[in-house]
């Protein structure tokens, strides 16, 4: 008997977290991955296809939890307490801002790029009696 009493106690005590992982424009994120951190350990679920997620089974304290999805993410982990019952922390993911830095060095081993004609292999610079002999007419210079 004391044994069951005290399994039922620690279930009374016990939490759960649900919520619903959207992006900006409201809409729902069926692929979100969701991590929970807290007096738990941590766990990890992904969004169903409604977007909302659970955990189960949660010892009451602080939690802190993540979500990303493909280039998105929450601006900053979300902190929720949890106490017995039932608790909703719904979450709205943003885009991922990445800094890239592009670098463009010449090297002396390639050669640089040129627009003169004389240093492109395959060009065909036309001067002289060859310019002139060319027509003014298009139909002519076409044929």
């Amino acid at each position: 008997m004391l044994l069951l009493a005290a399994a039922l106690t620690a279930a009374a005590q016990s939490g759960s977290l649900r919520g619903i992982v959207t992006d900006e424009t409201g809409a729902v994120l069926p692929v979100a991955v969701v991590t929970l951190r807290g007096p738990s350990g941590t766990q990890r679920t992904t969004a169903g296809p409604d977007g909302a997620y659970s955990f189960f089974s949660l010892r009451p304290g602080l939690h802190t939890v993540e979500a990303f999805a493909p280039k998105l993410a929450l601006p900053r982990p979300a902190r929720v307490q949890v106490g017995a019952g039932t608790t909703t922390l719904h979450l709205q993911l943003r885009v991922q801002v990445t800094q890239e830095r592009v670098t463009i060095q010449e090297s002396a081993a390639t050669p640089g790029v040129s627009t003169d004609g004389a240093s492109n292999g395959n060009s065909v610079v036309i001067r002289g009696k060859d310019l002139d002999a060319l027509g003014d007419n298009f139909e002519d210079l076409a044929a």
